[in-house]
């Protein structure tokens, strides 16, 4: 039975709708990817980008890392959820804004390599209504799973 090895939470900044989970070869986009859909979580060059119900505000995030596929679904009492591969190509990533430079949180992988990650969040609905630049903190919630794959 697969289970947690390791886990960072933190209150991340949102900036332009949306967050990044990177390894540590690099910064950040300094612009968020154009998605061509609103997907909730999408890879590009070696980070996820999450994307927010809106911009400016701090969401509560807790990224676990599992050392295989958990048996328990994220779907269950969060408001939306979506899933993505990512190609890691150093042993530690970094949780944190896309342009702002601040204090990231830091999750060390066993190995660079394949991983899975599959995102919830919830608190969408409420954090939309403040609108953007509430600063508002944990208003929106994310949990954030990554697992090895292949």
């Amino acid at each position: 039975m697969a289970r947690v090895v390791s886990s960072i939470a933190q209150s991340v900044l949102v900036e332009n709708d949306h967050f990044t989970l990177h390894d540590d070869r690099g910064p950040a986009p300094s612009l968020p990817p154009d998605p061509v859909d609103r997907d909730l979580v999408h890879a590009d060059l070696g980070h996820a980008v999450f994307r927010s119900a809106a911009s400016t505000h701090y969401a509560a995030v807790r990224v676990e890392l599992w050392d295989g596929e958990p048996l328990r679904s994220t779907a269950e009492g969060w408001d939306a959820k979506g899933a993505v591969e990512v190609l890691a190509g150093s042993a530690e990533l970094v949780l944190g804004p896309v342009v702002t430079v601040s204090e990231t949180a830091r999750l060390s992988l066993p190995v660079p390599g394949r991983y899975r990650i599959d995102a919830a969040s919830r608190g969408r609905a409420d954090i939309q209504a403040l609108g953007p630049g509430s600063y508002a903190h944990g208003v929106e919630n994310w949990v954030i799973r990554i697992w090895p794959v292949g």
